[in-house]
């Protein structure tokens, strides 16, 4: 098994809300205006390496079915790096799901990001919409 790059993945705290949408924009993610980040924290996972904090998660917890969104790692990490931080993120957040009730994730991946379908299909996830949508059983 690959060591897992990160080197701590826990809960995101009050007032953590501008770091998480600095990475989220940071990883790509579109920016809406009048969006407060101020008290943004519960459901959050963050990721950090020795130099602070590199990914994120947000777990909407339900039962049976869970929802895991805005997955997005800095844009400085490596390649091989990224992948680590996607792979381990990506487990825990559905581990904390499933302890928390849930048997099924569901989460979404873009159509032009066929290398990312194919891993997850590998990795005993279904797809559930047309090319978009993901089921995995926990």
């Amino acid at each position: 098994m690959t060591k897992p790059y990160l080197t701590k993945v826990r809960w995101a705290e009050f007032g953590e809300g501008r770091q998480i949408y600095g990475l989220c924009i940071a990883g790509g993610a579109w920016e809406i205006a009048d969006i407060d980040w101020t008290n943004v924290y519960k459901g959050w996972l963050l990721g950090e390496d020795c130099e602070g904090v590199v990914a994120c998660i947000q777990i909407k917890f339900g039962v049976p079915f869970a929802n895991l969104e805005m997955l997005f790692v800095h844009p400085a990490v490596t390649p091989r790096q990224r992948a680590l931080i996607v792979r381990d993120m990506s487990e825990i957040a559905c581990s904390v799901a499933r302890d928390a009730g849930a048997q099924v994730v569901h989460f979404s991946i873009p159509n032009h990001m066929k290398r990312w379908q194919q891993v997850v299909e590998r990795r005993r996830c279904v797809p559930y919409y047309p090319a978009m949508s993901y089921l995995r059983k926990v």
